[in-house]
């Protein structure tokens, strides 16, 4: 008992409540392993008193509602009850199953982040047409839904057409798990057939269930009769509307045709689908069909429409027919086909359940169920990104930290960034961010270097599992990761962005490092993320790393990038940088080859740095009237300055894999670099790339690409092409794929 898990599942009802959710929760529940889960169910309870009850082994807790609003039960007293609820039951996973707003909303609200969340859907979207309820629908659906979908770590579709199309945003962490059938219980009996020609629907009688299709489906019985006079429809369900049918029955004549048998379970539901002849659903909304697939399994004929999951049930000549929404006159000729035709009934209901018994078992259906709740607690829960600066700013590992922080925190993952306050306005403070917050921690420089002076506490203080992904360009920071992550059991993820380099003052100190402590740092991370094969090889040959742990990931490319329309160009060849200023970043190259060029140019550098003050005293002495200090730019600003760039320049002498390359392919610019590692997997093929990089080596390069426009739009078409498939969410799908490995 003490190694089982206990998942809560959460419905807004349970049975004896009739209708398709209640039915593909009862049978997920009755069908899981109980050898490894303990199952308990969270209702609504319709008696108006709290209740405990026992089903199938499961402990199901009834909570009374104050009042409906449309179809859906509420009260307030619930936040209290299920806080309580919660510390009680301790689940190790929830499931809530949607989209009847109310119950699980609360518990998604209330639920401690450490708890995964797995959400069922089981319909589209609840527009009902009318002008009033669609507009609290779309503020359901935009607001608390909109949280619940978010929070939830995995989505399960109980049809495609719900996750390919009303949840599209979600599909990275969503999956499809079709309802299932028990056809053992629900089996045909041909012994038992009305003598009537009987046509069967089943479905709720509420007043959310009105798109079912009952009142039409009246309509065209009454048309119905008249072709097939001994006609019969059976009517099995209840609800508020009963009352409404039933009158309407009666005005329309049809007494003695319409029988209505309420709410039915078990073997009296089974016997009811064993005497019709034919089956018929209506549905203007339907995710899947379950009462389909049960009418399909004990071999009747269906008569439904053409939305939703249906589709995959009912096959059109095969095992029934489909018509349009609201086409009374179709739904009439189909069902005349059907009853004036046995041998035809016989034939597609033979096929119907054929179908069911191939692939819809609700055994299988629940051990999938199984493999989702194990797979979500075995993911990473916070995902802690740590990096020296970030935006605004300027910076390639900077784009990087915060496109992954931002796509992590859109698949769900409690994303958290720590940062210094260098750059960000120099104020400790915690920006909340759309999913996601940056921690800017009080820091101070030294030689370049910012230092995180209370970073070890806020990472002591992350919940157990989260995974540290240092972002290393500096020292310090990775080894306070790797310590905590010692005390706290972490693991630790390093993005190697480029080979740590000395600048400044205290630059040689940066040597010794390399040569005696980063190679250490290195090896004891649990993985690192590298850009190229070229830099994967370099770190296992040069810090003696095990290649098995390092995984080659390029960085991503926003899709506004290609966006980016050029200006007209002008008689004079706009040459455009963007880089941090220092050092290893050589600027000093194309600033002093300007005057050897043979074309008119400008050259206009986007950045800042320590070496700007050095690098502008260089412009004036060669070409101060050709070179602009742009500056810091936000990335709106940078986007312009693509737009009206010709060429790109950048003439390192090491890189990783520089985001303002990816950037200036993207937005269609050429790029000409220095052939070094971090460059060459980058441009090589798609741009010019500068052996022996030197002012001389730049102007003959730029000289000779400036001369031929062929090869120009040739290299902007490349660079375009090359750039596409690095779109953000692939890229981060990669990360994520690495961090699951830490959790097996």
């Amino acid at each position: 008992m003490g190694s089982k898990k206990t998942v809560l599942f959460v419905a807004p009802y349970f049975p004896p409540h009739s209708g398709g959710l209640e039915r593909y929760v009862s049978e997920i529940i009755k069908n899981i392993d109980k050898d490894t889960w303990n199952t308990v169910v969270l209702t609504t309870s319709e008696k108006g008193l709290d209740e405990r009850e026992e089903f199938e082994g499961c402990a199901v807790h009834r909570m009374h509602y104050d009042f409906q609003v449309s179809n859906t039960p509420f009260s307030f007293k619930w936040f209290l009850k299920v806080r309580y609820l919660l510390r009680e039951v301790q689940p190790d996973v929830v499931n809530v199953h949607m989209p009847v707003p109310g119950i699980g909303d609360v518990v998604a609200l209330l639920l401690p982040r450490a708890i995964p969340l797995v959400v069922t859907y089981h319909g589209e979207s609840m527009r009902k047409g009318t002008l009033v309820a669609d507009m609290l629908v779309w503020l359901y659906e935009n607001l608390p839904l909109r949280y619940v979908l978010h929070r939830a770590r995995h989505i399960i579709c109980s049809s495609d057409s719900i996750r390919l199309h009303f949840l599209s945003a979600y599909v990275h962490k969503s999956s499809t798990i079709l309802p299932g059938v028990d056809t053992e219980v629900f089996v045909p009996n041909e012994k038992i057939k009305h003598n009537r020609p009987t046509v069967l629907f089943v479905a709720g009688l509420g007043k959310g269930d009105d798109h079912k299709g009952l009142k039409i489906l009246l309509r065209s019985i009454k048309k119905v009769r008249v072709a097939v006079p001994t006609v019969q429809l059976v009517v099995v369900g209840d609800g508020t509307r009963r009352s409404y049918f039933e009158k309407r029955v009666i005005e329309s004549g049809l007494e003695d045709v319409v029988r209505f048998m309420g709410r039915l379970h078990g073997r009296a539901l089974v016997k009811e689908y064993q005497k019709a002849h034919l089956f018929v659903l209506p549905t203007k909304n339907e995710s899947f069909g379950m009462v389909i697939a049960e009418a399909m399994a004990t071999g009747l004929p269906v008569v439904s429409t053409q939305v939703g999951g249906v589709p995959l049930l009912v096959e059109t000549g095969v095992t029934g027919t489909l018509v349009e929404v609201d086409d009374t006159s179709a739904l009439t000729a189909e069902i005349i086909s059907f009853l004036k035709n046995p041998e035809k009934c016989k034939a597609f209901g033979i096929a119907g359940r054929k179908k069911v018994e191939e692939g819809f078992s609700w055994v299988q259906r629940a051990k999938v169920y199984a493999v989702v709740f194990n797979e979500v607690q075995t993911r990473p829960q916070t995902i802690a990104h740590i990096v020296g600066y970030y935006p605004p700013h300027l910076g390639g590992m900077e784009v990087v930290a915060t496109e992954v922080a931002k796509e992590l925190a859109r698949k769900g993952y409690d994303t958290r960034v720590f940062t210094s306050t260098l750059g960000g306005g120099g104020a400790q403070k915690v920006e909340r961010h759309r999913n996601y917050i940056v921690r800017r921690l009080g820091s101070s420089e030294f030689a370049h270097t910012p230092i995180l002076w209370s970073l070890p506490f806020h990472l002591l203080a992350l919940p157990q599992h989260s995974i540290l992904h240092v972002h290393l360009a500096q020292v310090g920071i990775p080894e306070i990761a790797l310590l905590i992550a010692k005390i706290r059991r972490f693991r630790v993820v390093i993005h190697f962005h480029l080979d740590v380099e000395p600048s400044g003052k205290l630059g040689t100190l940066f040597l010794l490092y390399k040569k005696h402590i980063l190679g250490i740092v290195l090896r004891r991370a649990d993985r690192i993320l590298t850009f190229s094969e070229e830099q994967k090889e370099f770190v296992h040959t040069t810090y003696a790393v095990q290649k098995e742990v390092i995984h080659t990931i390029p960085n991503g490319i926003g899709s506004v990038y290609f966006k980016i329309m050029h200006t007209k160009k002008s008689d004079t060849v706009r040459l455009l940088s963007v880089s941090r200023l220092t050092v290893q970043k050589r600027l000093d190259r194309i600033i002093s080859m300007l005057p050897l060029l043979t074309f008119d140019a400008k050259l206009t550098i986007v950045g800042d740095g320590e070496d700007r003050e050095a690098l502008e005293v260089l412009a004036a002495k060669t070409s101060p009237k050709k070179i602009i200090f742009a500056g810091k730019k936000s990335p709106k600003q940078v986007r312009n300055h693509y737009r009206n760039a010709d060429i790109f320049l950048i003439p390192s002498d090491k890189e990783g894999m520089p985001m303002a390359v990816l950037e200036a392919m993207a937005a269609g610019v050429p790029v000409v670099a220095s052939n070094v590692l971090g460059l060459r997997e980058s441009v090589a093929g798609v741009g010019v790339l500068v052996d022996i990089p030197s002012p001389q080596t730049f102007a003959d390069a730029l000289n000779k690409l400036a001369g031929d426009p062929a090869t120009l739009a040739v290299l902007r078409e490349q660079g375009r092409l090359f750039t596409r498939p690095l779109s953000w969410p692939m890229v981060v799908s990669r990360i994520e794929e690495v961090y699951t490995t830490l959790c097996r």
